[in-house]
């Protein structure tokens, strides 16, 4: 009975996966509550706790040591889920800053692990030159991707797969408010298991980061995959007090609505991110926790 449940919750699965975009392993579930409010844009943002995954010159301007911490269901389904921790530490000199990422996607059903992603990410950045009006930098990242699948109900274990993927970031400063990003993920092209092989993600995206004056910033972006329609991403940050933030975006491809809030407590922040759906699936609800030695946004 508990493996006819097994293959239910499979089904099930699969269902959601058929109704929901196409899904490839390794899929672009955000790390960041902060960047879902934003639309799902990130490549330019300033004070990013998951530069090691979002862009990794953003790491030229780390500050002591802070990091992030974040959970999400994707839709609301209670059989999937993804966890995200990142951490910054600042180098002496210009050597800049270094981060390491972990995410850990999983679908389990009553108990049993269908299947796991696990992506470890170093990642390190630092400016190229730096003067009065203007700042840049630049930044890499190398990804460890673990792929693993529950056994079958006949007791097949389908084994384990591991892959590596290169990184490279940018990002340059002109009169402290306005940042531009970019991120290439996964440019050496690699691909994961070990006779049905399966191309990883590689995604390009350029951003742009706004402060128009203080208290409020805007953070366009586009992003663009081999195969796959063009994304248009972008959202707002006000600052409504000195503890509080609010956040709203959209992104197309799907078409995407987004809003969130930031808090702080001292150096920490409590960061809440919702898109919708798409118009077919449910709401997604992330959450995240950080700690920044610095109120800097």
């Amino acid at each position: 009975m508990r493996r006819m449940l097994v293959i239910a919750g499979l089904a099930a699965t699969l269902a959601a996966m058929v109704a929901a975009p196409a899904r490839a392993v390794f899929e672009d579930v955000e790390v960041s509550p902060r960047a879902r409010a934003l639309g799902g844009s990130w490549a330019g943002l300033g004070g990013d706790e998951y530069a090691p995954f979002h862009n990794p010159a953003a790491l030229a301007w780390s500050e002591g040591i802070g990091g992030g911490a974040s959970t999400v269901r994707p839709f609301g389904y209670d059989f999937s889920s993804q966890q995200a921790f990142s951490a910054g530490l600042a180098l002496p000199g210009r050597w800049g800053g270094v981060g390491l990422g972990l995410r850990r996607f999983g679908v389990d059903y009553l108990g049993e692990n269908l299947t796991r992603e696990t992506t470890v990410t170093l990642a390190h950045g630092f400016r190229l030159m730096a003067d009065a009006q203007s700042e840049l930098a630049i930044g890499w990242s190398l990804s460890l991707y673990g792929l693993s699948y529950g056994r079958s109900v006949t007791g097949i274990d389908p084994g384990d797969a591991n892959s590596v993927g290169l990184g490279i970031g940018a990002t340059a400063v002109l009169r402290e408010r306005t940042r531009i990003g970019f991120k290439a993920l996964n440019v050496n092209g690699p691909n994961i298991g070990n006779r049905d092989k399966e191309d990883l993600k590689r995604r390009l995206s350029i951003g742009v980061s706004y402060a128009p004056y203080g208290g409020v910033a805007t953070a366009p972006d586009i992003t663009s995959e081999p195969g796959e329609a063009m994304q248009y991403r972008g959202g707002a940050e006000f600052e409504v007090a000195d503890f509080a933030w609010l956040r709203a975006g959209i992104h197309t491809a799907p078409n995407v609505f987004t809003t969130g809030a930031g808090f702080a407590v001292g150096p920490l922040r409590l960061d809440y991110g919702l898109s919708t759906g798409g118009g077919v699936l449910g709401e997604t609800h992330q959450f995240g926790i950080a700690y920044r030695p610095r109120a800097r946004r």
